[in-house]
């Protein structure tokens, strides 16, 4: 499978990942999820609580991180924060959550950072940007989230599984359509 870049990969896992882990925990995904169409949308995902009868309840809008080691605490920027609240305007408070989901090679954790100040952050030397390089650091300001204050899900991402389970389906899809054009839409 190509990837354009490591950032597009990471996306592509990412949302992979969201879809094993709404399949694994149906009670925590209960509705279906729409993912951003757009690359430089303040969050990845989302999905719209709903009552028995449709009426919107609550907007979830969930951003994506995949971590390649365990830390004592993970970083959020507050940036991003305000980026997603700031796609939220038109939301009262009690109308959206924010979710911050962390795939790590121990676990899965999920954070509720709705509330979350970002002017809570603190100076840290981080990559600028991890998906274009690991050795330009910068003092970067982030919210410290502690692993306890999460919820840890049993889910450890497996990047090698998802791309060999998508390129299976693909090569699936490829096939049935070559039987389409070959023996027609009545065979």
């Amino acid at each position: 499978m190509y990837f354009e870049s490591d950032y597009d990969k990471r996306e592509f896992l990412g949302r992979e990942a969201l879809i094993e882990l709404k399949n694994k925990y149906p009670k925590i995904f209960p509705f279906p999820i729409f993912f951003a169409t757009d690359k430089f949308s303040p969050y990845d995902a989302c999905f719209i609580k709903t009552d028995d009868h449709g009426t919107i309840l609550q907007r979830v809008k969930i951003e994506i991180k995949i971590r390649d080691r365990v830390f004592p605490d993970y970083i959020l920027e507050p940036r991003k924060l305000k980026s997603i609240r700031k796609n939220c305007d038109y939301l009262n408070d009690d109308e959206v959550t924010i979710l911050y989901l962390n795939f790590t090679p121990e676990n899965t954790i999920i954070w509720n950072i709705t509330d979350m100040d970002s002017q809570d952050s603190t100076k840290l030397m981080a990559n600028k940007a991890t998906s274009d390089s690991r050795t330009n650091k910068v003092n970067k300001d982030v919210i410290m989230l502690n692993p306890e204050d999460g919820i840890r899900l049993n889910y450890i991402i497996d990047p090698e599984k998802i791309i060999r389970e998508h390129k299976s389906k693909e090569l699936k899809k490829k096939e049935v359509k070559t039987k389409l054009k070959n023996k027609g839409i009545n065979w």
